[in-house]
């Protein structure tokens, strides 16, 4: 009786490990390729460590990352014609525009 018990629980732990074994192959699966040289790299990377290509880059406009091929940017919106152009200042940037008034 013991032994069936004991046959059963390793049983069980072993189909526990093989599942979380699974889980951990998927996560490390998550990721993209390298456009210069198709190497697996994570999503979160900057640069391919394989060929040291630029993957994310710093958007003019709003400052957030995002990838190199995307023309428009995700966050904000902004394309390459809208990031040079003069953007209408923020509240803080007009304010310090403004001469302080005496009274």
């Amino acid at each position: 009786m013991v032994l069936l018990l004991l046959i059963m629980l390793a049983l069980l732990l072993w189909l526990i490990q093989k599942e979380l074994e699974q889980q951990g192959q998927k996560t490390e699966a998550v990721g993209t390729s390298c456009p210069a040289c198709q190497a697996i790299v994570a999503t979160d990377w900057l640069v391919c460590p394989h060929c040291r290509q630029r993957l994310k880059e710093s958007c003019p406009v709003c400052h957030e990352k995002k990838l190199v091929k995307q023309k428009i940017c995700p966050f904000c919106g902004a394309s390459p014609r809208t990031a040079t152009a003069k953007l209408p200042p923020t509240q803080c940037e007009a304010s310090r525009e403004q001469p302080l008034q005496n009274s």
